[in-house]
Formats: C-alpha cells, sequence, structure tokens
C-alpha cells in the first residue's frame, strides 16, 4: 500500500517473505481493475462509472467498486469479481451514457440521448444497485444536467434533451 510517485525501499530478506508483514493483496481471480469511463460519480462509500472510450459493450453499463469497509485493499480501485458489480441500461438501446449525476432525490441519475435511469441502492451485496427507467424517450446531451431547486423548494433535476430543450424531472 505505498504511494504511489513515492519510492520504498523493500529491506525484508528473502528467506523471510512477505507472509508475517504488510496487508496482501487478494488473488488475482477476486478483483479487477475498474474499466476506462466517460462518467464517474460518488455515492457515498462507492465510486460509480459509466460508459466507455472503449468498449461498446461497456457504453451502457454503469460499474460499482465495493463498499469502503469492506475486505481488502484498494477497494476505490477494484471492482469484485464474484458479484455483479454492474447494471447494463438496456444495452445500446437510446443510445450510449451522456452524463451521470451524484445522489439527488434518493438516487442517481444516468442519461442517454434518448432515456433517463435513476440508480438506487437496492441494500444487497451481490447486486448493490439496480436501475430505474424513468423515460423511455426523453435524454440528455453529453454532461447537459444538473441537480437544483424547484420553486416550491423541493429538489429536482434538470437536464437538455436533444429533441425538447430543458426538461426538469
Amino acid at each position: 500500500t505505498t504511494i504511489i510517485g513515492s519510492t520504498y525501499d523493500d529491506t525484508i530478506p528473502t528467506a523471510t517473505g512477505y507472509a508475517d508483514t504488510g496487508t496482501l493483496s487478494e488473488a488475482l481471480t477476486e478483483y479487477t481493475p475498474l474499466p476506462a469511463a466517460k462518467h464517474v460519480v460518488v455515492d457515498e462509500d462507492r465510486i460509480l462509472i459509466g460508459g466507455s472510450p472503449y468498449s461498446t459493450v461497456n457504453d451502457s453499463r454503469v460499474s460499482w467498486t465495493p463498499l469502503r469497509g469492506e475486505g481488502g485493499v484498494g477497494n476505490d480501485e477494484r471492482v469484485p469479481a464474484t458479484i455483479r458489480y454492474f447494471e447494463d441500461l438496456d444495452g445500446l438501446s437510446g443510445g450510449r451514457i451522456t452524463h451521470m449525476m451524484p445522489a439527488v432525490m434518493g438516487g442517481l441519475f444516468a442519461f442517454k440521448l434518448g432515456r433517463v435511469y435513476k440508480i438506487v441502492r437496492t441494500g444487497l451485496a451481490g447486486r448493490a444497485y439496480r436501475s430505474i427507467q424513468l423515460s423511455p424517450n426523453r435524454g440528455c446531451l453529453p454532461r447537459a444536467g444538473c441537480d437544483g431547486t424547484k420553486e416550491d423548494g423541493t429538489a429536482c433535476v434538470y437536464f437538455v434533451d436533444p429533441n425538447v430543450g430543458v426538461c426538469r424531472y
């Protein structure tokens, strides 16, 4: 767990090994590194990423990291391989993910050009989030959404639909 960019002199003798010192990483098959993503948001103790600059399979996928308190090293830099750590948002129907917003109104928001989703925690370790499609015919231009407040003081989300213009949920 040495900080990246610093130097470290490993003085542990080869005969002694590392079994009794330091924190060992998990086995290689227990986790995978986070894939490249276009969008990143934080939900309390988790990082959620969406879209992909390289893979159409991941262009409509939202993935998340383990809880900070879960066992393991580097929980904000990996995703578990043994449980479902992602939610696919209807494949490429409605386009690719164009925008994600951190938690507001009880969930996170993910947008495509032609769809709006609310992503909520389930409370289950094996599948931490689920998506709810809010609109099958409205969407959001890339990075064109924000949270706000309505006239009566309640929370809302503003976004720019490519066909209609400014919308509020």
